[in-house]
């Protein structure tokens, strides 16, 4: 009965994991790739996007 128990409960914690990491990660996917750029955030991109890296570490 006490193994019947903990099997449940095994069970029941990796139904409880799986939903926190599921909205985790769509909270990760709306954040990085729904989220807008600002101003500051584009300027980094575009040194990141046209320089190669002896560029981009000049360019600091």
């Amino acid at each position: 009965m006490e193994r019947v128990q903990k099997i449940s409960l095994f069970r029941s914690s990796i139904i409880e994991y799986t939903g926190f990491f599921t909205s985790l990660l769509l909270l990760i996917y709306v954040k990085f790739f729904v989220h807008e750029l600002w101003k500051d955030e584009w300027q980094a991109w575009f040194v990141a996007k046209d320089k190669n890296l002896i560029e981009i570490i000049s360019f600091f």
